[in-house]
């Protein structure tokens, strides 16, 4: 029984040393090369939005469909769970419609 403890307790020591001398710094590496990369990442989308910026390119405004058009949506959904698939099929063309409509006016307010 001691045998098996001691070989238990050796085991332990030698996956706590492998943990604290190979693993951990690995993975410490690891962590520091994935946040410089992210670093670099990110200064490079900040340089490439400045630019835009400057450039006038940068579209302030989104696109947010109506409240209608949500319901709408919602109802379609409904509609088709509930197996009532030609009133749904209407009512995603009529969403269909009712969004083109919106995209247009977005953008000629945003000329």
């Amino acid at each position: 029984m001691e045998a098996l403890e001691n070989a238990h307790r050796a085991e332990i020591k030698e996956l706590q040393n492998k943990w604290n001398n190979i693993i951990l710094p690995q993975s410490e590496n690891e962590a520091a090369l994935i946040e410089m990369e992210v670093k670099k990442r990110h200064q490079s989308e900040l340089d490439d939005f400045r630019i835009s910026i400057e450039n006038g390119s940068v579209q302030t405004a989104r696109l947010h469909f109506s409240a209608a058009i949500i319901e709408m949506e919602k109802r379609a959904s409904y509609l088709g769970q509930c197996g009532f698939y030609k009133d749904a099929k209407v009512l995603k063309k009529q969403i269909k419609t009712a969004k083109a409509f919106e995209r247009e006016k977005f953008n000629q307010d945003s000329r």
